[in-house]
Formats: C-alpha cells, structure tokens, sequence
C-alpha cells in the first residue's frame, strides 16, 4: 500500500472519530421510594374531590381530610393506617358522620409521583381515584461510589517543601 493511501485511511477513521457524538447519557434512575411532602389532593369517579391537610412529610400518611357530601354540607374526616411502600399507596379515611363510613385507597405511584386509576371502596361502592397533587420522591442520596466512566485521581499536596534557603533565579 502507498503512503497516500495510508494517510486518506488514517483521516477517515479520525475524522469517523470526531463527527460521532459523545455516547448518550442513561436517563436518570427511577425513584422506587415516595414519600408525603406536605397536602395531599384525590379526585374520586364517585365521591368528588377529597383534600387531606395537615400531612407530615415521610411515607407514613396522617391527617385530616375534608369533602363536600351529599346535598353540598361539608364533611370531616381523617387518615387511618395510612403508608407508602416503594410506589404502593394504602390508606382509609374514616369519615365522622352518623354512618361512620371508612373509604379504602390503594394504588400505584406513577413517575410523576402521582396515582392514577387507583382502587377505592367503601360500604355499598367502588371506583377509580386519581391523586392531583404530586409526591415526592425519597431516594436515600446517591451512594459515595463514583459515576461511570470518573477518573480518581489521589490529592497531592499543593506545594513541596524544600529544605534550606529559597533564592529567586
């Protein structure tokens, strides 16, 4: 093989090299712990909306909930045996009216960390509940292991220490 042949081949490939894009970064992992970050907001096919309001941040679920009942009057209520394992949310409303009626939630947090076509039910009913306000993800930090691809590197001292007197050039 000539030497200009050679050297065309050799730019082909250098030049292949640099019009390649850098390799694409992963997406960023999924959150596979949600957790509670403050008010929390459903909207049920048959009961309309239900705000819960005084909810501590974590995946225990507590709190008092409030929703407009039949003919419009106002109903308080609160969170009972409520959790969040991973992305699955379970909880009850106890609702304070004559009736007592307790109304089961169960579901599956989206990556949006929100539920969507969760199951409810309680005495006499059954249907699909969405949650409208987003929770939030609690992902223990990132462990101290390096990213992909990092380069460590040992500190080294800033300066060396000469022994003796210093003169300038």
């Amino acid at each position: 093989m000539n030497g200009f042949r050679l050297f065309a081949i050799a730019m082909a490939i250098l030049v292949s090299g640099l019009l390649s894009g850098a390799p694409a970064l992963a997406a960023p992992a999924k959150c596979s712990q949600y957790a509670f970050n403050g008010d929390f907001f459903i909207k049920g096919s048959n009961v309309g909306e239900v705000s819960v309001f005084d909810v501590p941040p974590g995946t225990r679920f507590a709190g008092r909930t409030f929703t407009i009942g039949d003919g419009g009057r106002p109903v308080n209520g609160f969170i009972q045996d409520g959790t969040i394992s991973g992305r699955k949310i379970d909880f009850k409303i106890a609702w304070i009216v004559e009736s007592d009626p307790v109304w089961t939630f169960t579901g599956t947090i989206n990556d949006e960390g929100l539920v969507r076509q969760g199951i409810m039910h309680g005495q006499g009913f059954m249907g699909l509940w969405d949650s409208t306000s987003p929770l939030a993800c609690n992902d223990p930090v990132a462990a101290t292991d390096p990213l992909p691809g990092s380069i460590i590197v040992d500190p080294s001292p800033a300066t060396t220490r000469v022994e003796g007197p210093i003169t300038a050039p």
